[in-house]
């Protein structure tokens, strides 16, 4: 950890070290997250208590694939970090966004996924077909609950 100090459980994973579905739906992160280990107390179930003031447990940028020189501008505040993480959640929202848009707009699944997938070949972000067939399930599926 950054800092040191008082330790105390951690309150994204709630000192277990994983984030499961159960905290997910606490957090309300439905469609942002997946049950994996906790990046917030990268699986030490817990975390100091500036960490804790420093940075909200729902951040979805603060991910167990951010590169620990992120983490760390992150955690101590670093403008520029807070600025992609702000970006990252706005990025993350309108992509949810598109999805129930097309849905209502009566694209199917595959229709929707094909979308996705024409425009992700002119940027550098591709993911799988199968990847995108589940999270637009996903994605269609919160639309319902």
């Amino acid at each position: 950890m950054i800092f040191g100090g008082n330790k105390v459980e951690c309150p994204r994973c709630l000192g277990k070290g994983v984030v499961e579905k159960e905290d997910i739906i606490r957090l309300d992160r439905v469609l942002h997250w997946a049950p994996d280990s906790c990046a917030y107390c990268q699986g030490q179930g817990k975390v100091s208590t500036e960490m804790v003031e420093m940075v909200p447990p729902g951040l979805s940028y603060l991910s167990t694939n951010l590169p620990f020189y992120e983490r760390e501008a992150l955690i101590k505040g670093d403008p520029a970090a807070w600025e992609r993480a702000e970006y990252d959640e706005l990025v993350a929202q309108l992509y949810i966004d598109e999805i129930i848009f097309l849905h209502r707009h009566d694209l199917s699944n595959e229709q929707i996924v094909s979308f996705f997938q024409l425009r992700s070949s002119l940027s550098p972000q591709e993911e799988s077909r199968e990847e995108l067939e589940v999270y637009v399930q996903r994605v269609i599926e919160h639309l319902t609950v």
